[in-house]
């Protein structure tokens, strides 16, 4: 029974591992700047507690940043590399670049050093090689930590597709190959190194002292750097450019026709177009002149058109053949670009026509834009406003489709009358003519209501924009109207504040000049009951002055008396002594007037001094 828990506790165990495994966890970031592990549902698989956190890789692992260093962990959130490292990493080839102390080193998935921490920098594995970094000086190590290509080279790139066995290298300012064991297969020594192309084929352009040649993948130069500009490869043949001159190479390298021309296209259905003294004409792929470059321009003919090209001379247009010879003599003002189904649309005084490559005249000249459309009929147009309108001519010059349709429309209508022709196996009879005039009369017709109903429509759309437009002009006067009014408001407002606030100020003042005017008052009371003290004084002065001048020598010599202390020097006191205590004068109600306190209302002699004033 124990044996039967243990082994279903097992299996639910590697259950919950093989489903923690094999879901898709994806890395996010929350409001607080922290990184966890969200589910396909959005549910929160591994916290949100890392400062940065990447997807995981096809291992399971994710690298994950913590306290400021970098580790990895597992889908459970396991810690499978511990945080020490200055970087994230990645495993490749069972070994992942990491950064310790300032130098970058390799570790396996067991945490172990595998290659010393001792580069400036390094880059990831791939085909049993890595770029490593050290005194500014790039190379490649294996897995073994051995130094394939020392690290001597200024920049190093990776193996290219075109040529996985080597690797660009640059040295002192010069650029070259070096192959997987370090073997440099072609010095530093170009300018420039575009690498081999699917154009190319087995080359890769090279630059040397501004001069471009190619060379191959043992490293020789199949085309040394001579040229001007060697541009790609079309087909078989590369243009070059020498002293300002034009002409192809081959892929063996060989000058096929020498840079002789002001300028060349590349070849097509075996010629190219060439520009000599400003005239124009064609070669072939051997180099001879098959329509020789005296043409003012043969215009951008893509090739010979049904063997004929179209070419100009004195502003007269005509057409040659393969062999230069001028088939259709060049007296036209114009033509089409080239034949179709052996006709031309040509203008001459004017007027277009159509012609044959005999330059026969096939379809009449008349007024309107001609292009020659099938054996029997032809395209006519005229730029009506506000667009070009089309039509259909047949052989006779008769208008089979009015010019009131667009170039589509006119084509299908073509297309139906030469249906009628193919069935009746002779030219339109009157009666096809009359039938296809009826359609387009309805057609007309009916574009007429079409123009009129999208006439109205506009017409209307125009007047429910402009009713919109005057109803948002009157909305936004009338909002401008109402911040005038809320402006004026609020400047009301204002003005009643500071008239409010200039009152107050007045009133402040006005309270202020009322209190000193009343200190004044007080101060004035105060002299007046210090003049009245000072009076006092002097008469109490005067008074002791004259008992003393009667007194005898012997009274002269006796020591002075002490004030009474009821009386205080009076010798009298107040029958009806004020009770409003000490303290600066106030006004006293029987006295009417501001009195100090103590002062008498009805007085007699002072009973303790006998009204001497002293005891």
């Amino acid at each position: 029974m124990n044996k039967i828990k243990f082994f279903s506790v097992l299996i639910l165990l590697l259950a919950v591992s093989v489903n923690a495994y094999g879901q898709v966890l994806n890395s996010q970031k929350n409001k607080k700047e922290k990184w966890g592990y969200v589910n396909e549902k959005g549910k929160t698989v591994i916290p949100f507690k890392y400062e940065f956190a990447f997807d995981f890789s096809p291992i399971g692992w994710a690298p994950v940043k913590l306290n400021g260093k970098w580790g990895c962990i597992d889908k459970n959130d396991n810690v499978v590399i511990p945080f020490k490292y200055d970087n994230s990493m990645w495993f490749s080839e069972d070994l992942a670049n990491v950064k310790l102390n300032g130098k970058w080193g390799f570790i396996d998935k067991n945490d172990n050093e595998v290659i010393p921490f001792k580069y400036d920098d390094a880059d990831r594995f791939s085909e049993g090689l890595a770029k490593v970094k050290l005194n500014e000086k790039w190379g490649f190590i294996d897995k073994t930590g051995s130094e394939v290509a020392p690290p001597k080279y200024d920049k190093i790139d990776i193996f290219y597709e075109q040529n996985k066995e080597w690797a660009k290298v640059t040295l002192n300012g010069k650029i070259g190959f070096i192959d997987r064991t370090g073997n440099e297969v072609v010095p530093p020594k170009y300018d420039e190194i575009r690498g081999f192309s699917s154009q190319s084929g087995e080359w890769a352009l090279v630059k040397l002292n501004d001069k471009y040649g190619f060379i191959d993948k043992t490293g020789s130069e199949v085309v040394p750097p001579k040229y001007d500009l060697i541009y790609v490869f079309e087909g078989d043949f590369a243009n070059v450019k020498l002293n300002g001159k034009y002409g192809f190479i081959d892929k063996t390298g060989k000058e096929v026709i020498p840079p002789k021309y002001d300028n060349i296209n590349d070849f097509n259905n075996g010629f190219a177009k060439v520009k000599l003294d400003d005239k124009f004409g064609y070669i072939d792929k051997s180099g001879n002149e098959v329509i020789p470059p005296k043409y003012d321009n043969s215009y951008n003919t893509p090739d010979f058109s049904e063997g004929l090209f179209r070419v100009k001379l004195n502003d007269k247009s005509g057409f040659v053949d393969r062999t230069g010879k001028e088939i259709i003599p060049l007296i036209y003002d114009d033509a089409d670009n080239k034949f179709k189904n052996g006709l031309a649309a040509v203008k001459l005084n004017g007027k277009w026509g159509v012609i044959d490559k005999t330059g026969k005249e096939v379809i009449p000249f008349m007024n309107g834009e001609l292009t020659a459309f099938s054996e029997e009929f032809a395209l006519i147009s005229y730029y009506i406003s506000p667009s070009r309108k089309y039509g259909v001519v047949d052989r006779l010059g008769r208008e089979v489709v009015p010019m009131i349709y667009t170039e589509q429309e006119a084509k299908l209508k073509a297309m139906r009358a030469e249906n009628m022709i193919l069935s009746n196996k002779t030219p339109l009879t009157e009666q096809q003519m009359e039938q296809l005039k009826q359609e387009a009369s309805n057609d007309e017709l009916r574009m007429m209501v079409e123009a009129e109903v999208k006439r109205q429509e506009e017409a209307t759309q125009a007047e429910l924009e402009r009713i919109l437009k005057a109803e948002k002009e009157a909305e936004e006067k009338r909002l401008a109207e109402a911040e005038k009014e809320q402006q004026r408001f609020a400047d009301e407002q204002r003005r009643l504040q500071e008239e409010q606030w200039r009152q107050e100020r007045i009133q402040a003042v006005q309270q202020g000049l009322q209190n000193a005017s009343q200190n004044i008052q007080q101060m004035q009371r105060q002299q007046q009951r210090q003049n009245q003290q000072i009076n006092q004084q002097m008469n109490n002065l005067q008074r002791n002055n004259t008992q003393s001048s009667g007194s005898t020598s012997s009274s002269q010599s006796e020591t002075p008396r002490p004030t009474c202390s009821m009386c205080k020097g009076e010798g009298k006191v107040d029958t009806e002594v004020a009770t409003f205590g000490l303290g600066e004068p106030k006004w006293c109600d029987k006295c009417k007037k501001d009195m100090p306190a103590g002062h008498c209302h009805g007085c007699k002699l002072c009973p303790a001094c006998g009204g001497k004033g002293y005891l």
